[in-house]
């Protein structure tokens, strides 16, 4: 991935759409895993992330499992 390329970005978790972003500011696939988790926010289940590299020509889906996180102290 360059800067520059046009790339989509969805989150989607228990059939719901979290997150669905469109940008050409990223130069790799962590930036974008990164920057869709902030934006979809604190989730728990199992979901799907798929990027899709619009200008290279290629997208990939990766499962995703999320668990809401217990406070340490009760």
């Amino acid at each position: 991935m360059n800067p520059g390329d046009e790339v989509f970005a969805t989150l989607e978790c228990n059939g719901r759409i979290l997150a669905n972003i469109r940008a050409t500011r990223f130069s790799s696939v962590d930036e974008v895993v990164g920057y869709i988790y902030a934006t979809a926010g604190t989730f728990s289940g199992l979901g799907r992330l798929t990027v899709r590299n619009r200008t290279q020509g290629w997208s990939q889906m990766v499962p995703v499992a999320r668990m809401a996180r217990r406070p340490l102290v009760a």
